[in-house]
């Protein structure tokens, strides 16, 4: 496995569940792309993932009316760092996860993020029907 997707792992292993648990709300209502990632974005959203924690974090905790000057951290911390605006370092990330989603800690193998869905979701029913 490559050093970036093995940091890549490590990284959002710990990460993931906060940063989805924080954009989850934005997350349901906008419309998910699927974008080609390339090196220099995921080596740009790694260097992000520490500051832009603490600004969700901020923003949750705002609830539904943000600071603006919050809200203009997040774009400027993305524009800083290569991006064209929040909305495309969120974009970046929610298809690192949905890439890293497929990956399985334990082997290292890579399976299609769908295949593990199907799996989970079969996974899941066995487990209704065991409980009736």
């Amino acid at each position: 496995m490559p050093l970036i997707m093995k940091r890549l792992v490590w990284v959002f292993a710990f990460a993931i569940s906060g940063f989805l648990g924080l954009m989850s709300a934005q997350a349901q209502e906008a419309h998910f792309a699927q974008i080609k990632l390339t090196e220099a974005q995921i080596t740009s959203y790694l260097q992000v993932h520490a500051p832009l924690q603490q600004l969700l974090e901020k923003v949750e905790e705002a609830g539904d009316k943000p600071d603006p000057e919050l809200v203009k951290k997040l774009d400027k911390l993305a524009t800083d760092n290569g991006f064209k605006s929040f909305d495309d370092l969120d974009a970046g990330g929610t298809n690192i996860s949905c890439v890293l989603s497929g990956f399985d800690q334990k082997s290292g193998e890579f399976r299609e993020p769908k295949a593990v869905m199907a799996e989970e979701i079969e996974n899941i029913q066995k487990k209704n029907k065991s409980v009736e």
